[in-house]
């Protein structure tokens, strides 16, 4: 039974689902709620909203997994990757992935119905959708499925927002900027990241005939993509670091030396760096930044709210 139950664990990706109820406490309680104390804005998230609300996040997101592992099987055993159904079976990975999905989708109908916004629910249904589409076919179309990716990381930042009837009409109000900063760092941080995790599977992507970007364009083709994103990520955090109050040491120091000096050493690496070895590094880097980076919401709670 403990077996089984680490394998799921690992299947579904914990650390990942831990990271994804971090970023939305955060944004929910450290930057939203007293956002909208300030400009006068009512709460329409309740705790137990806020429960359902993770609850179907982190269920769609690990029925996500779970499906990708079973398009996936013959890529990752080829790619010496961990993969689920290998051990399983297909028709035990096919009820866990409904499972999951349906518990997912089940909490986000309770939230609707408890808010009186069944509109919303349809981002619960896109995203089950995407996350199918992605793992059946679109992971191995050329930057298709990477953008869904970073797309659907990118909206887990801003997520509680979409679920305030009144905040949502004020989302680029300038005291906001902070939760687009993090949209924006959490989708050009997950985009890089699957492009380098495509460069690091190239070879077995090619003998399983997966058509990602650096099987179909070759992977200096694929290097200049990443690192064209990797420059528009180290912009945006010169540019947030530059708006920053002038006052404001503690975040400057955090944004330069948490954030700017290790991204641009990652830059630096994938620039001369191109073996499959390097790129399971950054990969594993560029997962440390992003934590870094969407933990920055916690240390501008307590200097600006």
């Amino acid at each position: 039974m403990s077996s089984n139950l680490g394998i799921l664990l690992k299947s579904i990706r914990w650390p990942n689902l831990l990271i994804t109820l971090l970023t939305l406490s955060i944004s929910q309680y450290l930057l939203i709620k007293p956002i909208n104390s300030e400009l006068g804005i009512d709460f329409n998230l309740n705790l137990m909203d806020f429960v359902l609300l993770g609850l179907s996040v982190v269920f769609i997101m690990a029925g996500g997994y779970i499906i990708n592992d079973y398009f996936d099987i013959e890529t990752d055993l080829e790619n010496k990757r961990f993969n689920m159904t290998a051990l399983i079976g297909k028709n035990k990975t096919k009820l866990i992935y409904i499972a999951l999905t349906l518990s997912g989708l089940l909490y986000g109908l309770w939230l609707v119905i408890k808010l009186d916004a069944i509109g919303l629910y349809s981002v619960h249904l896109f995203s089950v959708l995407l996350l199918l589409l992605y793992s059946r076919s679109l992971k191995s179309t050329p930057l298709a499925g990477n953008l869904i990716v970073a797309i659907l990381c990118g909206i887990i930042p801003i997520l509680p927002l979409l679920f305030e009837n009144e905040s949502i009409k004020n989302l680029f109000h300038p005291s906001y900027f902070i939760l687009i900063f993090l949209a924006f760092f959490a989708f050009l941080s997950t985009l890089i990241r699957e492009l380098v995790k495509d460069m690091e599977d190239v070879e077995g992507d090619k003998k399983t005939g997966k058509m990602t970007l650096p099987v179909v364009m070759g992977m200096k083709s694929s290097r200049a993509l990443t690192i064209l994103f990797f420059s528009m990520l180290i912009v945006l955090i010169i540019s947030v670091i530059y708006f920053m109050n002038r006052h404001d040491l503690i975040s400057i120091s955090y944004l330069s030396f948490g954030l700017l000096l290790p991204s641009m050493l990652l830059f630096v690496t994938l620039i001369r760096k191109n073996n499959k070895a390097d790129y399971h590094l950054i990969s594993k880097r560029l997962k440390g930044l992003m934590i870094i980076g969407l933990s920055y919401g916690i240390l501008y709670h307590y200097i600006y709210l």
